[in-house]
C-alpha cells in the first residue's frame, strides 16, 4: 500500500504558472457537460491515476499545498473529460481521447488541454422535441438507469431565463438576518480527538454510488470518484489512499476559505411546477455529497434512535406515561409507511362515537382528531443559527460541526450558481435554512425541529406527535389536539421562523359521530365542514361513510391515472424492448405505496384500470393483443417464465399485509397506550384496519398455499420458495420486514 499522502505532487513550473492565470470562479464552474458514459476499459486506469493525481496535496498539512491542490483538482475535471472542440483533424475514438489527456495532464501541458475543450453557450437551452426525449430515454435506459429514463420522459420544463425567474429564486432563499449569527462551538477543556471516517462505510459510498447522478459546478461526477477508489485504492489499506485521506480533510472541516463557498453550494435550476410556480433544484458537488453519505452512515442508527426512540424500546419495560414524538423521516425505512398506520390505527381506535370495539378499551372517551401541520418554505425558511444549536447540544452529533460548519457558514456562505442561460446572473448566497440536494438538508431540517416536537408532546395529557420531516400529525381528543397546535405553531416561529399555513394542513376524525372543532382556524380544511378524503404522505383517507368511501376510491383513482402518463409517454420510445423494460422496471410498480397502505377494497377499482393500461402498453409493443392467459404469465417473475410485470391488483392484498408485516410492532411499540390493541387480538377484532389486515392475511396464505402445491407437483422445485409461509396475525408483535 502506499504511504499516506500529505505532499503536493511536483507538477512543471510552467503548468502551475497557467494555473494560477485562471480565476476561482472559471476554475469551480464549468459551463458544459463532462463525460457521462462508460469508460472504455484501456482509459479506466489511465483516468483513475490522473484523478487521484490531481488531489495530492488536498489533504496536506500546508495551507498552501491544500489552496494548489484544490486548484489542480478543480481545473483537471474539464480539461480531463470536457468535449473536444470541433475541428480536429485526427480522429479519435473515446478511449484514444481520454488516453491521450491523460498523458498530456501528467505531463503538465495544461494550456493546451485548456484550450481543446468546448464549452456551452450562454443561450438558453432549447428544451428536447418528442424524438430528442425517446431517444435519450432509449440511451439511459440500455445503460441500466431505469428510473432516469423514466423521469426524462415526464421532466417538467424548465423556468425560463428571465430576471423574474432570478428575483423569484432570490426570494425562496431568505437573507437570514432576522435569525441572528451562528453558534460558536464552545472551546473544551481537552482538545477534541479529529473525526475519523469508518473505512466500510468509506469503501461502501465511494465504490458504489448512486449511477447516473448529476455533476456538480465543477463537472466531476460520483462515478468518477468511483472509478479512484476502484483502481487506486487498496481495500484492506483504504486509509493509506490519497481520496480517503482527502474525503477525511472534508469531514475534518478542512476546505480552504475561497473555495468553500464554491463547494458548499451547487448549481441552482428552476423547474416549473404545474401550478406555474417554480421549483427550485440545487446539484451539489459530488465529493461533497459523498463524503456526506459516508458521515450520514456512520450516523444512520445513532439518527434512528434520536428521533424515534419509541421504536426501541425494550418491551419488557414499562411504556412511558406520555409518548415521545416520533420523527419518522430520517433513517427509517418504511417511516411513511408506519405514520400512515399509526394514523389510521389510533383514529380508529378512538372513534366517535363509542363504545370502541377494541377488546381492550382505551380507558379516554373522548373521540381524537388527527391535525395535520405544514410550514411554508419549510427547508428554506427554517432557523440556521437554532439548527447549530441544537446539534451543539447534541453530544451524539457534535463531531460533524466541523464539517457542516464549513458548509453552512453565514460568514462566508454558499454561493448558488444560477446557471439560467442568456446572461451570466448574479449569485445567490444560501445563508438560511438548509440546502437542497444536501445530503445532511433532511437530518439537519428535522434535527432543529424535533426539540419542539418533544416539548409539545411532554405537554399533552393523551395523544401523540408523530411526523416525517415537515408534516407534523397532531393526534388527540380535539381540546388537547387544538392547545399542541397552538403551542407547536407559537414555537416554531418564534424559536425557527417557521409559518404555520393553516390552509395547507387539516382536521379529520373517524366515525359516524360529529366532533366539536370549530376551535382550530376557520380555513382549515375540515373546520368548516367534515371532509370526505384527506391526504397523508399522498395516501388517501376518509372514514366508513359511504360518501367518503366513494371519495377516497375516486381520489385514488384519479392519482394511478395521473402515474399512468409515463404509460403513455413510452410510445415516444420506438425499440420494443426498451418499453418493456420500462413497464417492468418503472411503470408497473408505481402504484406499490398505495397498494400497501391503503386497505384492498379501496384500492381494487383504481387497481383494475391501472393494470388495464399496463395490458394495452404491452400489448402494443408486442404487436399483438393479450389474452387473459398471456396476461397471467407476464404478470409471473422473470424466473418463473414471466415477463417479471407487476399487478397491481393480482399484489394488493400481499403487499398490503407485507406493509402490516413491518410495521405493527413498530407503531405499538411507540404508541402503546394509542395502540393498545395486542397482536394476539387482531383476528378478533371488528376495527376496519384489523379486518382488512386479516382478510389480506387470507388472501395471501391461500395464493402461497396454491402456490407452493403448484410447484411441488411440477418438476420446479428450484422455484419453489424457500420459506414457504408468512406469519400470521398474532405473530405481528415482531417486526418482519421482508
Amino acid at each position: 500500500p502506499a504511504p499516506p499522502v500529505h505532499r503536493a505532487r511536483r507538477w512543471p513550473q510552467h503548468a502551475l504558472q497557467f494555473l494560477h492565470t485562471l480565476g476561482v470562479t472559471e476554475l469551480a464552474r464549468y459551463r458544459g457537460s463532462t463525460l457521462r458514459a462508460r469508460v472504455p476499459n484501456p482509459a479506466r486506469l489511465p483516468l483513475a491515476r490522473a484523478i487521484d493525481a490531481s488531489m495530492m496535496g488536498m489533504a496536506s498539512d500546508r495551507a498552501g499545498d491544500r489552496v494548489v491542490g484544490w486548484r489542480i483538482h478543480l481545473f483537471a475535471c474539464r480539461v480531463l473529460l470536457g468535449p473536444a472542440r470541433a475541428g480536429r483533424k485526427a480522429r479519435e475514438t473515446l478511449s484514444e481521447l481520454l488516453q491521450r489527456r491523460c498523458r498530456q495532464f501528467m505531463a503538465g501541458e495544461w494550456e493546451e488541454l485548456w484550450h481543446a475543450v468546448r464549452y456551452r453557450s450562454l443561450e438558453a437551452r432549447p428544451p428536447r422535441d418528442d424524438t430528442a426525449i425517446g431517444e435519450h430515454a432509449t440511451r439511459l435506459t440500455r445503460d441500466g438507469l431505469y428510473s432516469k429514463a423514466a423521469a426524462s420522459l415526464e421532466q417538467a420544463p424548465l423556468a425560463p431565463p428571465s430576471d423574474a425567474t432570478h428575483q423569484e429564486l432570490c426570494r425562496l432563499n431568505p437573507d437570514g438576518v432576522a435569525s441572528g449569527p451562528m453558534p460558536v462551538r464552545p472551546a473544551p477543556p481537552a482538545p477534541p480527538a479529529p473525526l475519523e471516517l469508518n473505512t466500510a462505510d468509506f469503501l461502501s459510498v465511494f465504490l458504489h454510488p448512486p449511477r447516473g447522478s448529476a455533476g456538480g459546478p465543477s463537472g466531476w461526477l460520483m462515478e468518477h470518484y468511483a472509478l479512484v477508489a476502484e483502481h487506486c485504492v487498496v481495500p484492506d489499506h483504504a486509509e493509506a489512499s490519497n481520496l480517503f485521506q482527502v474525503a477525511q480533510a472534508i469531514a475534518q472541516g478542512h476546505v480552504p476559505a475561497w473555495v468553500a463557498p464554491y463547494f458548499s453550494g451547487g448549481r441552482l435550476l428552476g423547474l416549473v411546477k404545474p401550478d406555474d410556480s417554480i421549483r427550485p433544484i440545487v446539484v451539489g458537488e459530488a465529493l461533497r455529497r459523498l463524503v456526506g453519505k459516508v458521515l450520514l452512515k456512520s450516523k444512520a442508527e445513532v439518527a434512528a434512535r434520536h428521533f424515534a426512540p419509541g421504536r426501541f424500546r425494550d418491551p419488557a419495560t414499562p411504556a412511558p406515561a406520555r409518548p415521545l414524538a416520533a420523527q419518522l423521516g430520517v433513517g427509517i425505512r418504511g417511516g411513511a409507511e408506519e405514520l400512515v398506520h399509526a394514523v389510521s390505527a389510533a383514529l380508529q381506535h378512538h372513534s366517535a362515537p363509542d363504545p370502541n370495539p377494541n377488546p381492550n378499551p382505551n380507558p379516554n372517551p373522548d373521540p381524537w382528531v388527527c391535525a395535520s401541520i405544514d410550514f411554508r418554505n419549510f427547508f428554506n425558511c427554517i432557523s440556521r443559527p437554532a439548527i447549530f444549536r441544537t446539534l451543539l447540544a447534541s453530544p451524539q452529533f457534535i463531531d460533524l460541526y466541523p464539517f457542516l460548519s464549513t458548509l453552512y457558514s453565514k460568514a462566508s456562505p454558499a454561493k448558488l450558481w444560477a446557471d439560467l442561460g442568456v446572461q451570466v446572473w448574479h449569485d445567490i448566497l444560501s445563508r438560511e435554512g438548509v440546502h437542497q440536494g444536501c445530503t445532511f438538508g433532511t437530518f439537519l431540517a428535522c434535527l432543529g425541529l424535533q426539540p419542539i416536537l418533544q416539548e409539545v408532546a411532554s405537554g399533552m395529557p393523551a395523544g401523540f406527535v408523530v411526523a416525517y420531516v415537515d408534516d407534523v400529525k397532531i393526534l388527540a381528543p380535539a381540546s388537547i389536539a387544538h392547545a399542541a397546535y397552538v403551542r407547536l405553531a407559537t414555537l416554531a416561529r418564534t424559536r425557527l421562523g417557521l409559518e404555520e399555513v393553516p390552509s395547507k394542513g387539516s382536521v379529520i376524525w373517524e366515525g359516524p359521530g360529529d366532533v366539536d372543532v370549530s376551535m382550530f382556524p376557520a380555513t382549515m380544511p375540515g373546520v368548516a365542514s367534515r371532509l370526505l378524503v384527506d391526504k397523508h404522505l399522498g395516501v388517501f383517507v376518509g372514514d366508513e361513510r359511504a360518501e367518503s368511501v366513494a371519495a377516497v376510491k375516486a381520489a385514488l383513482q384519479s392519482k394511478l391515472d395521473d402515474k399512468a402518463h409515463l404509460i403513455d409517454r413510452l410510445a415516444l420510445i420506438e425499440d420494443p424492448q426498451v418499453r418493456i423494460s420500462l413497464l417492468r422496471a418503472c411503470a408497473s410498480t408505481r402504484p406499490g405505496f398505495w397498494m400497501r397502505t391503503m386497505s384492498p377494497p379501496l384500492t381494487a377499482d383504481a387497481a383494475v384500470s391501472f393494470d388495464a393500461r399496463l395490458r394495452a402498453s404491452l400489448s402494443d409493443s408486442l404487436l399483438t393483443p393479450l389474452t387473459d392467459h398471456a396476461w397471467t404469465l407476464a404478470t409471473l417473475p422473470c424466473r418463473l417464465g414471466g415477463l417479471g410485470i407487476t399487478s397491481a391488483h393480482a399484489t394488493r392484498h400481499v403487499a398490503h399485509y407485507a406493509s402490516w408485516a413491518a410495521s405493527y410492532s413498530n407503531i405499538t411499540s411507540m404508541f402503546p397506550q394509542a395502540i393498545p390493541l395486542a397482536a394476539a387480538d387482531l383476528t378478533n377484532s371488528t376495527l376496519p384496519f384489523a379486518v382488512s389486515l386479516c382478510a389480506a392475511h387470507r388472501s395471501a396464505d391461500l395464493a402461497l398455499t396454491a402456490f407452493t402445491d403448484n410447484m411441488n407437483q411440477l418438476p420446479l422445485p428450484e422455484c419453489a420458495p424457500s420459506n414457504p409461509t408468512i406469519p400470521e396475525p398474532s405473530e405481528l408483535s415482531q417486526r418482519f420486514p421482508r
